[in-house]
């Protein structure tokens, strides 16, 4: 027997003892080897053999078939509903089923209010193609149309308005590319619904997550694609029907999402630049997009304990940026959480607070109007919160208007996106079971007087006991409904000791303290009053090492 047969008899047995122990063990070269399980087939599924990452895969996981439900109309909050749907301070005005306006599950919106008629128009995305609904007589909408996906159906598409047109991408979606409608077909539509064709084409990239505009500038970003490693792929679109390629930038991976401004802020070393505030999968980044052949990051931020950093919005005067994470609901099993970022300094961003929602559901998208933030929060719906006072990280809830009734889980079903931006101050709602919802924020009441002094306030922090080496402390404390001032008062070691720090006719919740001498063990208490008097806290004590 030759040496080659001795040793091939040997090795074989071997080698079927390993084939047989990948088999058993369902490995991956086991599946090349054996036949395929047939998977079982998405909702929306991807095409081109395009990949689902972790976080798509949940949404699609979750997916529910459109809910069978009746147009309303003119349906005030009352007793804390409007119609079947719970609500606080947000009147229904209109809603009309997916079933009436194209059909399909809906995704993302935006709105244009046409410059020359003043028109108001809600633009809804859905998993086969884009609704244009007329709301200038808000409580009496009209579907004018369609226009239909540039190839299959997603459950992503996203869309913004820029001038007289509609720019239009769509994720998981082969070589969907964007597509390009000009919004003045809007004003003939005579006998609608009628199906529209794209203006033109943009076929850059293939897939894409999101899309940015920044009016101010006539370019667009677009995230998520199937170009420049997922990082912004920026398009001139100063002349809409021929937009052109402008730059990319790769350098931080895959951005989520984006807000894309002319910075007007009190970061005076970037006055007028082009700004991109990017949600980067784990960080916040910062990005200098003036030269659009040689983006710049300014900054790149990420915080304890993230799942999936993925949108966020300035506020007016640029100097703040509420960011949402759309997996900690679900990785750390707590409420919806809000990070606070103080952006006046571009190159070093610092989380200042967070703001926690009563309900687990996860919050997705969110813009800002003033000192109203407008959050759509999936099975929890609408959200609006007052950020009169983001400066000391202190946001609260002033209305809501719940579009998935039956709970507050954290699932991806519910509101995708709000659109508070109209003119007329109607905010619409992209329902993705329900369909394009029409409500309008009523003022927040104003609290009946109070009859008797203040009941006292709750001390937030520092805990009682708590050390610390820095000097200046921030004292916080729970609002109380009835206290039209706050006083604060510090001494050392007790009640009786040296006055180290007083202030009064406060109206905030939150106070600094001047720089307090180490080594010492301090008392404070907070006085809440009002025209009928006043009432002293607990007192707690801090040390200062």
């Amino acid at each position: 027997m030759s040496r080659t047969l001795r040793i091939a008899l040997l090795v074989l047995p071997l080698i079927l003892l390993v084939l047989g122990v990948l088999f058993l063990n369902n490995s991956p070269l086991a599946y090349v080897i054996a036949s395929q399980p047939t998977p079982t087939p998405l909702p929306f599924p991807p095409t081109n053999s395009e990949s689902l990452n972790h976080h798509d895969a949940a949404k699609l996981a979750d997916a529910q078939a459109p809910q069978q439900l009746d147009a309303l109309f003119d349906k005030p909050c009352v007793n804390g509903f409007a119609a079947q749907f719970p609500c606080k301070n947000v009147d229904l005005l209109a809603f009309l089923p997916l079933a009436e306006i194209g059909g399909g599950n809906a995704s993302s919106s935006w709105g244009w209010t046409d410059p020359d008629t003043g028109k108001e128009y809600a633009l809804l995305g859905r998993s086969s193609g884009t609704s244009f609904v007329d709301i200038t007589d808000p409580k009496n909408p009209i579907y004018l149309g369609n226009l239909p996906t540039s190839t299959g159906n997603s459950a992503w598409r996203e869309l913004k308005a820029y001038g007289y047109y509609a720019f239009i991408v769509s994720d998981a979606n082969g070589n969907h590319g964007m597509q390009i409608f000009d919004l003045r077909q809007l004003r003939s539509v005579n006998n609608p619904p009628q199906t529209f064709s794209e203006s033109a084409h943009y076929a850059g990239f293939g897939n894409a997550h999101t899309v940015t505009l920044n009016a101010d500038s006539g370019y667009l970003f677009v995230n998520g694609t199937n170009t420049c490693a997922g990082g912004p792929h920026m398009v001139n679109v100063s002349d809409p029907l021929h937009p052109t390629f402008a730059g990319c930038f790769s350098g931080d991976g895959y951005t989520h999402d984006s807000q894309c401004v002319t910075y007007h802020g009190p970061d005076a070393e970037y006055a007028g630049h082009e700004l991109c505030f990017n949600a980067n999968e784990d960080t916040l980044n910062i990005l200098d997009v003036t030269n659009k052949n040689k983006p710049k990051q300014l900054a790149r931020k990420g915080y304890l304990d993230y799942g999936y950093v993925h949108q966020g919005w300035l506020t007016d005067d640029h100097k703040y940026f509420i960011l949402d994470d759309e997996f900690d609901e679900t990785d750390y099993y707590h409420t919806a959480y809000s990070y606070i970022w103080d952006v006046r300094n571009l190159t070093n961003p610092k989380l200042i607070g967070t703001y926690h929602a009563r309900f687990r559901a996860i919050d997705h998208n969110q813009y800002i109007k003033g000192d109203r933030i407008y959050q759509a929060n999936y099975r929890a719906g609408l959200h609006i919160l007052d950020a009169t006072n983001i400066a000391s990280a202190k946001l609260r809830e002033v209305g809501f208007f719940d579009v998935y009734p039956a709970d507050d889980n954290p699932n991806f079903n519910g509101a995708w996106n709000v659109y508070p931006f109209h003119s007329n101050g109607v905010v619409t709602i992209a329902g993705i079971e329900q369909g394009l919802f029409v409500v309008q924020p009523q003022p927040e009441p104003n609290p009946p007087p109070c009859p008797t002094k203040p009941n006292g306030v709750k001390l937030v922090s520092p805990t009682n006991g708590a050390k610390f080496t820095q000097r200046k402390i921030t004292l916080d404390w729970d609002a109380d409904a009835c206290a039209s001032t706050y006083k604060v008062i510090v001494r050392e070691n007790d009640a009786h000791g040296a006055l180290a720090e007083r202030a009064k006719n406060l109206t905030d919740t939150t106070f600094i303290t001047s720089r307090l001498d180490r080594h010492k063990t301090y008392w404070w208490r907070i006085v809440s009053c009002n025209a009928w008097g006043c009432s002293r806290s607990t007192p707690r004590t801090f040390t200062i090492e």
